[in-house]
């Protein structure tokens, strides 16, 4: 088993936390941003964004860097992604910039590893003139106040665009990111929540909450009878779960969506290679162990090939919530997958 562990964390350290290059990328150009309609966005006149010369949206410059300086990390439903931004372009920002020429946005995406930067959503940010932070005789700053759609761990993110909407250069927490692949070790993380009543409990009303998950066995000690199984029969890997008002003995049980996540152990696997599968409701969970918890466990059907897995639980809200657990509990962000918190089963 210590090949097995120096694999994983090889794996793991090199696929989960990879840094992204810094450099203007033009991955998702915005529709009708792009030229291409003939009228790009000069809005029906023939001078349009032009400012006189036929170049149409032509570039201000290069954005040499951009940053999120400030987001507040843990919001009530209803309270907005109050966020600010800091981008470089020699010319244009700075106290002795024009200001002019340069676009930005601020986005967010539902923290599901398995999300891409095109899945962010992206809302016009706003120059802010007010702003003299120590680097402002360089810097620019852009500022949005966007609510979020519903409760759950949101990867938030800034990007601007020097022509209009043609290409896009995307910062994150750190600086400048370049790839689709999200990596979480960089990124601004929000945690927005459902609110409080006056006694003091959490709200769920019709919408769950999930505040808490774990792949409670095997535990993540591996030991042969516990997490060895023979091929062909019922995997048995099990997860807990906790969403006020929806899990328990009192609870609904309802709006939870449980899955099973498994991956080979092999070097340069990483999350993106997890095959998610349903797992299902365990009615027959004795509630008076964990009494605020509901359980759910793999379907017998599921036959895996022989060799080493790590195994994961992901659930998911009807509110569009994701949150994915291992063996210590709750992930707030994929970079937390760490050696000593996985659990690995062997299937002989």
């Amino acid at each position: 088993m210590r090949f097995f562990w120096k694999l994983m964390s090889v794996t793991l350290a090199g696929t989960l936390l990879a840094s992204c290059a810094s450099e203007t990328s033009d991955f998702i150009p915005e529709p009708g941003n792009q030229g291409g309609d003939e009228g790009g966005n000069q809005g029906g006149d023939e001078g349009g964004n032009q400012g006189g010369d036929e170049g149409g949206n032509q570039s201000v410059g290069t954005i040499e860097d951009c940053k999120i300086s400030y987001v507040k990390d843990s919001l009530t439903a209803g309270e907005s992604f109050e966020s600010y931004s800091t981008v470089k372009v020699s010319g244009v920002t700075g106290t002795g910039g024009t200001h002019t020429g340069l676009k930005g946005q601020f986005g967010y995406v539902i923290a599901d590893p398995s999300k891409k930067l095109d899945d962010v959503v992206w809302s016009d940010a706003q120059f802010n003139d007010k702003y003299g932070g120590e680097n402002a005789d360089q810097y620019d700053e852009y500022m949005s106040t966007n609510v979020p759609s519903s409760t759950g761990m949101y990867a938030v993110f800034y990007r601007y665009s020097p022509d209009g909407g043609k290409s896009w250069t995307y910062c994150d927490g750190q600086g400048v990111i370049t790839s689709y692949d999200l990596d979480y070790s960089r990124l601004k993380i929000v945690n927005v929540k459902s609110g409080s009543s006056q006694g003091g409990q959490e709200e769920t009303g019709d919408t769950p909450n999930i505040e808490w998950c774990k792949v409670t066995w095997p535990t993540i000690d591996y030991k042969e009878e516990n997490n060895s199984f023979e091929n062909g029969t019922p995997i048995g890997v099990y997860s807990q779960v906790y969403a006020p008002g929806v899990t328990g003995a009192n609870g609904t049980h309802t709006g939870i969506r449980g899955e099973f996540g498994y991956v080979p152990s092999e070097a340069g696997k990483g999350y993106a290679d997890i095959t998610w599968v349903d797992a299902v409701y365990n009615d027959k969970f004795d509630q008076n162990s964990a009494p605020n918890n509901d359980e759910y466990m793999i379907a017998n059907d599921l036959k895996l090939n022989p060799g080493y897995y790590v195994v994961f639980y992901r659930y998911t809200t009807d509110s569009g919530q994701v949150v994915v657990c291992d063996g210590e509990g709750m992930l707030t962000d994929p970079s937390q997958f760490a050696l000593e918190r996985i659990v690995s089963i062997e299937v002989k």
